[in-house]
């Protein structure tokens, strides 16, 4: 019932003409979350009120693209960064997963700008930029996981960038900054995209034991050990708990592979 509910909520915030999936004047952001929820509902029920309202919001988000490949928080808007660009394309490969219609053309156009985006020498490598039209942008744990996230959800796994950007990402996580210490919401952004690039990864030969024997025993033990007793997991800079708590159980079911978005 309570997914009912939330499905009926989700679908009602879908305008009937653009496509566009906002409430409280949420943005892009929650565009892309939104589709990517309603991917993976009518990818398990096909329930029958879902296919034309998703089709809808997968045609805003690939007409909304602009002419750097990706996005921001307004559809159409003329710049774009990387934590934008990492949810449309979770949504859209979600979407295209359960035969919604994708153009190739909008993969390929995004694919071009994560290359853009990219570190590829000097004590950035395999960090991603925030925003590639900027001489000035900054580079963090959380950017570098979505980045990751974005080539795998794209389809590209064996690309140059795979490897360099995740001995980034471990060494990160190792000596994490101060802004990316558990409870702040960058943390959460960061591991909600660091688990999936860890376990999609780990399928690969030249990547085996990056899950099994470094990512999971370090963050499902550090979960585990800071959840309150009320059940819930802190996050004291950001949107509150409900989001942390929100992030910490869909990274400890990943290995369950309940949702077809996280399946290898």
């Amino acid at each position: 019932d309570v997914v009912e509910r939330g499905t009926d909520f989700v679908l009602s915030a879908v305008a009937e003409d653009t496509g566009y999936i906002s409430a409280n004047d949420t943005r892009m952001y929650s565009h892309a979350f939104a589709t990517l929820y309603l991917a993976e509902v009518f990818g398990q029920t096909r329930r029958s009120n879902l296919q034309s309202k998703l089709q809808h919001a997968v045609d805003l988000t690939v007409k909304s693209q602009n002419r750097q490949g990706s996005w921001r928080y307004r559809p159409y808007a003329p710049d774009s960064d990387m934590s934008i660009a990492v949810c449309q394309l979770m949504a859209l490969r979600a979407a295209r997963n359960i035969g919604i219609h994708v153009p190739k053309s909008t993969i390929d156009r995004a694919y071009d700008y994560i290359q853009e985006s990219a570190y590829t020498g000097g004590r950035y490598r395999g960090d991603f930029k925030y925003q590639i039209d900027q001489s000035q942008t900054r580079v963090s744990f959380a950017l570098s996981a979505a980045g990751l996230a974005s080539l795998l959800h794209a389809g590209y796994y064996d690309d140059s960038l795979i490897t360099p950007g995740i001995r980034s990402l471990k060494r990160r996580i190792q000596s994490p900054d101060r802004s990316e210490q558990f409870s702040h919401y960058f943390y959460w952004y960061g591991h909600y995209y660091a688990a999936q690039v860890m376990f999609i990864a780990s399928d690969r030969e030249e990547q085996r034991g990056l899950w099994d024997e470094f990512y999971w025993p370090f963050i499902s033990r550090q979960l585990v050990e800071r959840q309150s007793p009320d059940g819930s997991w802190e996050c004291e800079t950001g949107p509150g708990e409900a989001f942390s708590t929100a992030v910490a159980c869909i990274i400890l079911q990943i290995p369950y592979e309940y949702l077809p978005i996280f399946q290898r």
